[in-house]
């Protein structure tokens, strides 16, 4: 049995690593079956259905495993991570600062409760959360990126940047950094309508990680309608030319050479001043 099981959970394993949670689940169920008493079936089984966006039951499991083993900081910052996505902040952060009881030097525990003020718009309480965790680890770019953000959305631009330039010198490989720069960068030019490197920050994010929901959403808001001035001046044009068109030959009926000749090189000079408007204002 204890073979058997052995093989499950390596298949497992590397179901998770492709992604294949409803696949993983499965074949947790089936280990669940063999050894129902096997902490690290139940907790894996408990992570994978949070993959799975299966909430109520990923806590159920978790209820199992702080009720029938030894609590530990695995377990907590599981359930950490099931009450954050199931929108239960207060909980998640009693849940954390738990573990933070337990490992007052894990870098982890500090992060998760920056991420919890993030989460409710407290940037100030996000930071200082933060600054804690590099005081643990400075090389932690999970901290580094939360401090950006928090940054960024008080409009210290130039602050953000630095933190973000230095994440992703430490991670120039991180999906979850490139797409902090380019929610960074959003912050920054949110006035301007100008978000050229935030799309391309967002579109490394995804090279790095095609599954990467945030940077998904933030490639999205890059190029979602921005500046209006360059549809009114195209529209603007396009109806003036379409009124003087129809006064010239339907009511004054001029159709002469000259006139023609006039009207191409409204036209011209026109399309021209559209094109400018489009490239100033985007």
């Amino acid at each position: 049995m204890e073979e058997l099981l052995s093989k499950l959970l390596q298949k497992v394993v590397l179901l998770k690593q492709l992604r294949k949670y409803d696949m993983a689940d499965k074949v947790f169920m089936e280990a669940y079956g063999i050894d129902p008493d096997n902490y690290w079936v139940i907790y894996h089984l408990c992570e994978t259905r949070l993959f799975l966006n299966r909430l109520e039951d990923a806590l159920d499991l978790n209820d199992q495993l702080m009720q029938r083993f030894d609590i530990d900081t695995d377990t907590l910052r599981l359930r950490y991570s099931i009450l954050i996505e199931s929108g239960r902040s207060a909980e998640a952060e009693e849940t954390i600062a738990e573990a933070l009881r337990m490992e007052p030097d894990e870098v982890n525990h500090w992060r998760s409760l920056a991420h919890i003020y993030l989460y409710r718009n407290q940037f100030l309480k996000a930071i200082d959360f933060a600054e804690k965790g590099l005081e643990k680890n400075p090389a932690d770019t999970e901290c580094l990126n939360y401090i950006a953000l928090a940054l960024s959305s008080y409009g210290q631009l130039f602050e953000a940047r630095k933190f973000i330039k230095e994440s992703l010198r430490l991670n120039p490989n991180d999906s979850n950094t490139f797409a902090f720069a380019g929610w960074v960068d959003i912050s920054s030019h949110k006035q301007l309508n100008d978000y050229q490197l935030a799309r391309r920050y967002f579109q490394q994010a995804l090279a790095l990680d095609p599954s990467n929901e945030w940077a998904r959403e933030g490639l999205k808001q890059t190029v979602a309608p921005g500046n209006p001035v360059p549809n009114i001046i195209t529209f603007g044009f396009v109806a003036l030319f379409m009124v003087f068109l129809f006064v010239q030959q339907v009511i004054l009926r001029i159709a002469t050479p000259e006139w023609l000749l006039a009207d191409l090189a409204i036209l011209v000079f026109g399309v021209a001043g559209c094109i400018a408007a489009h490239r100033i204002f985007k």
